[in-house]
């Protein structure tokens, strides 16, 4: 015979529920029947002090699930309730868990509510005295999710900083109040209750939505990053003429070109870069219009090396009269290797082209008078 639990219906064997270090054992055994006696209840109770350990009650089919229900609610043990069906019989059961119950929500509303104002006043104070370190950010090249960023990472700072010192704060001021017996009676504080990381995390969360509102008008002092980013033209069939967002002046354009040749000349062999470079040439020329071209051939040979993508590019350096500068751009014509290799490849050899005319704007002007002497030598021999 079996119990509604699935176990014997004998009693435990309490005596042998426990190991040798007085721990429960993890599987609780029942007496053999051979060791069983049915006595009356009262004698257990009266003659050997004996308490129930587990009671059985009949009832009709139409009042077990109510009675089971109600009774569970009254005691901290499982309560099984048994059921016959003309298909079977069912079994339900009743578990005790454990619940939560929070009170004194409403009263932490207006202490949050002002909080969080001192906060946003305190970020939006933040956001107007540091306008100028913004837009010397923004000249930096940061972007608007950047310069967010930074603020959000300040308040997840002053959120985490915050609430290990309140949390420290409160530790030693109980100690100090139990210390003067300024406690009540009875009054005995856990440290490492949930409710302490709910009440952290529902502050942290205060810091952090309160930064939501000054640093989107943080970002908003910034220019976006889609403006700063090379807009690439696309090709037409194996050609493909990209305009770079680089000029120079007219008295510095022949260092630019010596400046440019030399980084071409320095990728001739495999291993310095993205690409080979070979049969660097630079010549002038005098278009229709009166206007004159710089340009700076040479066969290009992208990487992958074993993926055989060569091209012709020409950097075109076209002079600009009524500005005095020269404008910039790279024609690039496909000779071999597969088309969709090369609109990737090339599009890096575009970026690595563009950087190199950036580092020109770094460069000393001892630097740039070096290569403006080179320049010279450079155009007499392209004669």
């Amino acid at each position: 015979l079996v119990d509604l639990d699935g176990r014997a219906i004998t009693p435990m064997d309490t005596m042998a529920a426990a190991t040798e270090a007085g721990q429960a054992a993890p599987v609780v055994s029942h007496i053999l029947v051979d060791y069983v006696i049915i006595i009356p209840y009262r004698l257990a109770l009266e003659a050997f002090n004996a308490l129930p350990i587990s009671v059985a009650v009949k009832l009709p089919q139409d009042k077990v699930v109510p009675y089971a229900s109600a009774f569970s609610k009254t005691v901290l043990t499982d309560v099984f309730a048994g059921l016959q069906l003309d298909g079977g019989g069912r079994i339900i059961i009743y578990r005790p868990r454990l619940g939560y119950s929070s009170a004194g929500i409403t009263m932490l509303i207006v202490p949050l509510c002002i909080a969080a104002f001192a906060l946003l006043n305190m970020m939006l104070g933040s956001v107007y005295e540091r306008v100028r370190e913004i837009g010397i950010y923004s000249s930096l090249g940061l972007a608007p999710l950047h310069v967010s960023g930074m603020f959000f990472s300040e308040s997840v700072l002053y959120a985490v900083i915050g609430g290990i010192a309140g949390y420290l704060i409160g530790i030693y001021g109980i100690a100090t109040l139990n210390f003067f017996k300024l406690l009540p009676e009875g009054f005995y504080p856990n440290f490492s209750s949930s409710f302490v990381i709910i009440a952290l995390g529902m502050s942290s969360v205060v810091v952090i939505s309160s930064t939501a509102y000054p640093a989107l008008k943080a970002s908003k002092l910034v220019t976006p990053y889609v403006e700063r980013k090379i807009q690439m033209t696309k090709p037409i069939g194996d050609e493909w003429n990209s305009p770079l967002p680089f000029f120079a002046a007219d008295e510095e354009i022949g260092g630019v070109i010596a400046f440019m040749k030399e980084y071409f000349d320095t990728h001739s062999v495999e291993g310095v870069g993205t690409f080979i470079a070979t049969d660097v040439k630079v010549r002038k020329e005098v278009k229709d219009n009166g206007e004159q071209a710089i340009i700076l051939s040479s066969e290009i040979w992208l990487e992958p090396l074993d993926a055989g993508i060569t091209e012709d590019v020409m950097l075109i350096a076209l002079s600009q009269k009524p500005q005095e500068r020269y404008n910039f751009s790279i024609y690039a014509k496909r000779k071999t290797g597969l088309y969709t290799g090369w609109l990737s490849s090339h599009r890096v050899f575009i970026e690595n082209v563009r950087e190199q005319l950036l580092i020109w704007r770094t460069l000393r002007s001892n630097d740039k008078m070096r290569y403006q002497k080179r320049s010279k030598e450079l155009f007499q021999n392209s004669r």
